[in-house]
Protein backbone atom coordinates (compact mmCIF):
# COMPACT_ATOMS: atom_id res chain seq x y z
CA UNK A 1 0.00 0.00 0.00
CA UNK A 2 1.16 3.49 -0.86
CA UNK A 3 0.41 5.74 2.22
CA UNK A 4 1.69 9.40 1.47
CA UNK A 5 0.79 12.80 0.69
CA UNK A 6 0.60 13.53 -2.96
CA UNK A 7 1.66 17.05 -3.21
CA UNK A 8 0.68 19.00 -6.18
CA UNK A 9 2.64 21.69 -7.52
CA UNK A 10 1.59 24.01 -9.86
CA UNK A 11 3.48 26.59 -11.71
CA UNK A 12 2.98 30.10 -11.88
CA UNK A 13 4.95 30.67 -14.92
CA UNK A 14 2.43 30.57 -17.24
CA UNK A 15 -0.34 32.42 -18.41
CA UNK A 16 -2.97 33.40 -16.38
CA UNK A 17 -6.34 33.84 -17.48
CA UNK A 18 -7.85 35.41 -14.79
CA UNK A 19 -5.75 38.36 -14.85
CA UNK A 20 -5.73 38.69 -18.82
CA UNK A 21 -9.62 38.95 -18.50
CA UNK A 22 -9.87 41.43 -15.65
CA UNK A 23 -7.46 43.27 -17.68
CA UNK A 24 -9.39 43.01 -21.24
CA UNK A 25 -12.52 43.71 -19.04
CA UNK A 26 -11.10 47.50 -17.35
CA UNK A 27 -10.03 48.10 -20.61
CA UNK A 28 -13.54 47.65 -21.92
CA UNK A 29 -14.99 49.79 -19.08
CA UNK A 30 -12.22 52.51 -19.49
CA UNK A 31 -13.04 52.89 -23.24
CA UNK A 32 -16.65 53.22 -22.37
CA UNK A 33 -16.18 55.96 -20.21
CA UNK A 34 -14.08 57.11 -22.81
CA UNK A 35 -16.66 57.08 -25.26
CA UNK A 36 -19.79 58.10 -22.79
CA UNK A 37 -17.49 60.90 -21.73
CA UNK A 38 -16.69 62.21 -25.57
CA UNK A 39 -20.34 61.78 -26.31
CA UNK A 40 -21.69 64.58 -23.46
CA UNK A 41 -18.65 66.91 -24.50
CA UNK A 42 -19.70 66.95 -27.71
CA UNK A 43 -23.73 67.37 -27.05
CA UNK A 44 -24.55 63.26 -27.73
CA UNK A 45 -26.47 62.59 -30.88
CA UNK A 46 -28.61 65.84 -31.73
CA UNK A 47 -27.93 66.85 -34.76
CA UNK A 48 -28.64 70.69 -34.79
CA UNK A 49 -27.78 72.40 -38.08
CA UNK A 50 -30.18 70.74 -40.41
CA UNK A 51 -33.27 68.75 -39.31
CA UNK A 52 -34.95 67.67 -42.46
CA UNK A 53 -38.26 65.93 -42.59
CA UNK A 54 -38.13 62.71 -44.61
CA UNK A 55 -40.47 62.71 -47.91
CA UNK A 56 -43.00 60.38 -47.72
CA UNK A 57 -44.37 58.80 -51.09
CA UNK A 58 -48.40 59.75 -51.36
CA UNK A 59 -48.63 57.45 -54.68
CA UNK A 60 -51.27 59.03 -56.76
CA UNK A 61 -53.70 61.74 -56.21
CA UNK A 62 -56.70 60.76 -58.58
CA UNK A 63 -57.47 58.13 -60.78
CA UNK A 64 -57.28 59.89 -63.96
CA UNK A 65 -53.35 60.31 -63.09
CA UNK A 66 -53.15 56.90 -63.57
CA UNK A 67 -51.92 55.30 -67.13
CA UNK A 68 -53.80 52.27 -68.37
CA UNK A 69 -52.69 51.61 -71.56
CA UNK A 70 -49.91 49.00 -70.30
CA UNK A 71 -52.05 47.10 -68.53
CA UNK A 72 -54.13 44.32 -70.57
CA UNK A 73 -57.69 44.64 -71.38
CA UNK A 74 -58.59 41.41 -69.41
CA UNK A 75 -56.97 42.67 -66.16
CA UNK A 76 -58.84 45.77 -65.74
CA UNK A 77 -62.57 44.10 -66.32
CA UNK A 78 -63.89 43.51 -63.06
CA UNK A 79 -63.15 39.88 -61.94
CA UNK A 80 -66.50 38.33 -59.48
CA UNK A 81 -64.87 39.19 -56.09
CA UNK A 82 -63.22 41.78 -56.75
CA UNK A 83 -65.06 44.71 -54.60
CA UNK A 84 -63.58 47.54 -52.57
CA UNK A 85 -64.33 45.85 -49.21
CA UNK A 86 -61.66 43.73 -47.65
CA UNK A 87 -61.81 39.80 -47.40
CA UNK A 88 -63.00 39.96 -43.66
CA UNK A 89 -66.13 41.72 -44.61
CA UNK A 90 -66.97 39.51 -47.46
CA UNK A 91 -67.09 36.70 -45.38
CA UNK A 92 -69.20 38.24 -42.55
CA UNK A 93 -71.51 39.13 -45.41
CA UNK A 94 -71.66 35.47 -46.92
CA UNK A 95 -72.44 34.08 -43.58
CA UNK A 96 -74.75 36.51 -42.68
CA UNK A 97 -77.09 34.96 -45.80
CA UNK A 98 -76.44 31.46 -45.30
CA UNK A 99 -78.11 31.37 -41.60
CA UNK A 100 -80.60 29.28 -42.58
CA UNK A 101 -78.85 25.70 -41.79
Amino acid sequence: CFNETVQIVEFDEGFDTETFFMYVTMGGLIVLLLFLAFNYLTGGSKKKASVRKAAVETGTGKEDDVDYEWIPKSALLSTPGSSKTSPRQRKNKRSAGSDSD
